[in-house]
């Protein structure tokens, strides 16, 4: 298990908590256990959150993100990036969404505000959606989970939520900005669809 205060020592900033007040709902963790079940690996993830002090999740009720994220950091140990994206895949089948999103447009644009409604206690980052053009945006995640889980969010909610006249979201880390891999508190993606 990695100790949730060795998380406040590394310079890496990906699953970091940046309050220990902040909370997250039952249905983010479940999203992660329904992932990590459909890898075969469910109960790796259960015994995470246990030594970090999270049992039995259940909708409705909240969380902290402290030992979430701390399981989330053991899981990229264990098991990598591949299950991590897997996990961000799952999160727009779980988590609280705003029941107005019908198009991919929405989806992309309303993003914060799902994250918001999954997190209460302090400020906890934000995505921040800028249209290029009709068929390409930016996405700035800062203080977000990580790399890997927020970029399987944008594809969950691309399958989800399908562009128009598309055949898919290609998504790349946009390398000239800031990035978490490097220790900065955001990241932003280049979207194509």
């Amino acid at each position: 298990m990695i100790d949730i205060e060795d998380m406040e020592q590394t310079k890496d900033t990906e699953y970091h908590s940046w309050n220990d007040k902040i909370e997250v709902t039952g249905e983010t963790i479940l999203a992660m256990l329904a992932a990590m079940k459909s890898a075969g690996g469910d109960y790796r993830a259960v015994e995470y959150l246990r030594k970090n002090n999270i049992t039995n999740p259940e909708p409705g009720k909240w969380y902290p993100l402290k030992g979430y994220l701390a399981s989330l950091r053991k899981i990229y140990e264990d098991l990598g990036d591949n299950t991590l994206f897997s996990i961000g895949k799952e999160i727009p089948n779980n988590s609280i969404f705003p029941p107005q999103i019908k198009t991919f447009n929405d989806a992309m644009t309303l993003l914060d505000a799902a994250y918001q409604a999954n997190h209460r206690g302090g400020y906890i980052g934000h995505f921040k959606f800028e249209k290029i053009n009709n068929k390409s945006a930016y996405m700035e995640c800062k203080r977000t989970y990580g790399t890997m889980i927020d970029k399987g969010v944008l594809i969950g909610l691309s399958r989800k939520f399908r562009p128009e006249q598309s055949l898919g979201l290609d998504i790349e880390l946009d390398e000239s900005k800031p990035n978490r891999q490097k220790g900065a508190d955001s990241h932003t993606f280049i979207l194509k669809w």
